[in-house]
């Protein structure tokens, strides 16, 4: 089995390193009224800042999707022999994987551009990671069995309903 690719060796490293340098970002959204759990009791023209009133200018990183740490993930059938269309990605004996392993996410947006058309229409990206950590197994030096990276760009338009 091959050790690590780029991803394995790289990203996580970054993720941690990620973490590190927008908590600071993160403890200020839960002064400020979000909640890095359930988006706090804020409406949906809140939460994307369609409102002139709602509006926090750009570069403020808040919480997209839930940010969540589960220290026991159980899985009924743990995949032991992945197989994947690249040879060097596949592997030709069982690995010793646990069913329990830890399973965390982290989920960012923020607004890169406010007001692109006229005035009208803001660009936020986002950036969300999910992983699978085998923690609890030291047979396999707790390797990451899963990570999956979510990046995205959303383009959203405030619009006003006319009541007929």
């Amino acid at each position: 089995m091959k050790k690590g690719g780029l991803c394995a060796n790289f990203c996580t490293p970054i993720f941690f390193a990620a973490c590190l340098l927008f908590f600071p970002h993160l403890i200020e959204a839960q002064k400020i009224g979000h909640s890095l759990f359930d988006g706090g009791n804020q409406s949906f023209a809140e939460r994307w800042e369609l409102d002139t009133a709602s509006r926090n200018g750009t570069f403020n990183i808040v919480p997209y999707k839930p940010i969540y740490v589960l220290l026991g993930n159980w899985s009924s059938k743990p995949n032991t022999k992945p197989q994947s269309e690249n040879p060097d990605y596949s592997v030709s004996q069982e690995i010793p994987l646990n069913a329990v392993e830890l399973k965390f996410q982290l989920s960012l947006k923020t607004k890169v551009i406010q007001g692109l058309f006229k005035g009208h229409g803001d660009l936020w990206v986002g950036y969300t990671q999910s992983s699978r950590w085998q923690l609890y197994n030291q047979e396999l030096s707790r390797a990451f069995r899963e990570t999956n990276y979510e990046p995205e760009a959303m383009l959203t338009f405030a619009i006003s309903l006319i009541e007929w």
